[in-house]
């Protein structure tokens, strides 16, 4: 009689070998996947600076001078995206500015337009920028 041997099946080095490649690729995708989270939420900050610079502009139309107060407002024709607190930091005749951040983000996003003091992130007047809080900044066009 001859020896009995089980074929059949992984050995334990071969499962620990393909566990760990699965837990490093794994790794891979979630850090790849945070970033691609603060670009949206960074993208829907953008897209209400935007929103908020129309509303300004319709505002100042009908009553000559920019909004300055809490938003939400029913005087005020904008409402945020969900998730995203607008502050509006000055509203005058001369200009605005704003900083918008979002709950689930260290992203803070600013704008100023007209002769009020710049408001960080922002740099450059009516140009929105955006800075997460370790330090990496960028900005779009106007």
């Amino acid at each position: 009689m001859g020896v009995l041997r089980w074929d059949n099946g992984f050995t334990l080095i071969e499962m620990l070998t393909v566990m760990i490649v699965i837990s490093t690729l794994a790794t891979i995708a979630l850090g790849k996947f945070k970033g691609t989270k603060d670009q949206a939420y960074e993208a829907t900050m953008l897209g209400d600076i935007h929103t908020l610079t129309i509303a300004q502009e319709s505002y100042m139309v009908d009553n000559n001078t920019y909004y300055g107060g809490i938003v939400p407002d029913p005087s005020f024709p904008f409402h945020a995206a969900a998730g995203v607190t607008a502050t509006l930091t000055s509203g005058s005749p001369a200009g605005w500015s704003a900083l918008l951040t979002h709950q689930n983000s260290t992203t803070t996003c600013g704008v100023f337009v007209g002769g009020v003091p710049a408001q960080a992130p922002a740099t450059s007047e009516g140009v929105a920028a955006c800075q997460r809080s370790g330090g990496g900044q960028t900005q779009t066009g106007p």
